[in-house]
């Protein structure tokens, strides 16, 4: 069998086309997923879901899981056939009952002490490898196409490796805050005051925050790297098996090009503000008018220069993620075009706040659909023969991690 991944181009720009096409063997194929679901269809069962789970004080909540996930996957279709969410609520109910014990054991630690509140924090990041770990394989486990269900083979070892550089970031930030508040006990940051008055204390917190964000810029793409790798190098279906081919340079560029974003979107920001204080000043204008205006001005500049670095990422992560996602015999492309997405993210969040939320499910509907149909998926083995001998031979990986009574759904 050939490999289509070594005949697919790298991750291509997303302007460049409104869906990736690979470059493939002649005896490859081409599949394009669709999404078939519409935002009216979904609006019914999320309205139902947000009322059941406020009559029930959040005890729907594992039931409206299971709705949404159906209506997700039931209207993704590759191929002529369509995914199919075999999970049931009562198989959620473990998982959620771990999650909803654990979150009232934080909140009444949060009132007695905030160091305990901050113990059950470090726990939790402990237990965090193990618990993505079992989610990814109870959800694949129970999606299926044409019958046979996908699986996850990552390994418990596996997990805690790539969130190992995470954990120990955290500590060190973890350290350092500690060792400041030592400091501030001790009386030491007092030595640390300038003769403007700014206190100690402030003084370490924001050497605090800066080294924070220096190791994060420092790590933090290599980190999702390693992450992102452990997910799409265990993706299986039938005896196939995914590869992750991204390296952390990728991960380095994308995180450096949306920093730049971030800084052009914040220049224009930081211009008209200073621009409409200006006016209102020199124009002698009320000073109360001036200052809402600057203030109306500076939220709509935010939240637009949020969303355009937001939908540069997002669009470039999954560009990046997906056109890496390879294996034995097939291999995927994803070409989510910058422009289009930020149109639709600005588009819905208008409606959204037009309607008062009651657009939410149109636009989880609408970004999904162009999410799940920017992606090609070029196979060059006979799907048919590929099913059926799985299905003959009962060797469907999903069946097997199902089996695993430690699996389960914790709505991450």
């Amino acid at each position: 069998m050939t490999n289509p991944a070594s005949d697919l181009p790298p991750a291509p720009a997303p302007e460049a086309a409104d869906a990736a096409v690979p470059q493939t063997p002649a005896s490859a194929r081409v599949l394009r997923p669709l999404f078939l679901g519409t935002g009216s269809e979904y609006f019914g069962i999320w309205i139902i879901n947000i009322l059941l789970i406020v009559l029930t004080v959040g005890l729907y909540y594992p039931w409206a899981r299971v709705r949404r996930l159906q209506f997700f996957a039931g209207s993704t279709e590759l191929d002529g056939y369509r995914l199919s969410f075999t999970a049931v609520a009562k198989q959620m109910l473990p998982g959620f009952s771990i999650a909803l014990i654990a979150f009232f054991i934080y909140t009444i630690a949060e009132t007695v002490s905030p160091l305990l509140s901050l113990l059950l924090l470090a726990l939790f990041g402990l237990v965090w490898p193990w618990l993505m770990r079992a989610a990814l394989r109870f959800r694949l486990a129970r999606t299926a196409w044409r019958g046979l269900s996908f699986a996850f083979a990552g390994s418990v070892r596996g997990a805690y490796a790539s969130f190992v550089p995470m954990i120990v970031l955290a500590a060190v930030v973890a350290v350092i805050g500690g060792l400041a508040v030592f400091a501030e006990s001790a009386e030491l940051v007092d030595s640390l005051s300038f003769s403007s008055g700014i206190p100690g204390l402030m003084v370490s917190t924001i050497v605090i925050l800066l080294l924070a964000l220096g190791l994060g810029l420092l790590f933090i793409p290599w980190i999702h790297c390693r992450i992102k790798h452990y997910q799409h190098s265990h993706f299986r279906f039938a005896d196939r098996q995914s590869e992750f081919t991204a390296g952390p340079a990728r991960f380095y560029g994308l995180y450096l090009k949306s920093a730049l974003v971030a800084l052009g979107a914040l220049l224009p920001y930081l211009a008209l503000t200073a621009l409409v204080a200006g006016v209102g000043t020199l124009g002698g204008g009320n000073g109360e008018f001036t200052s809402v205006t600057v203030g109306i001005v500076s939220v709509l500049c935010a939240i637009l220069g949020w969303q355009i670095v937001a939908a540069y990422f997002v669009s470039r992560l999954h560009n990046l993620v997906w056109s890496h996602t390879v294996g034995n015999d097939f291999a995927f492309a994803a070409a989510l075009r910058f422009w289009p997405f930020l149109w639709l993210r600005l588009v819905n969040l208008i409606l959204k706040i037009v309607t008062l939320g009651l657009f939410i499910p149109y636009a989880q509907v609408a970004i999904a659909r162009m999410k799940i149909e920017s992606i090609a998926l070029a196979v060059s083995v006979d799907l048919d023969a590929l099913i059926a001998q799985a299905q003959q031979g009962r060797v469907s990986a999903g069946a097997d991690a199902a089996a695993d009574l430690f699996d389960m759904d914790l709505g991450l």
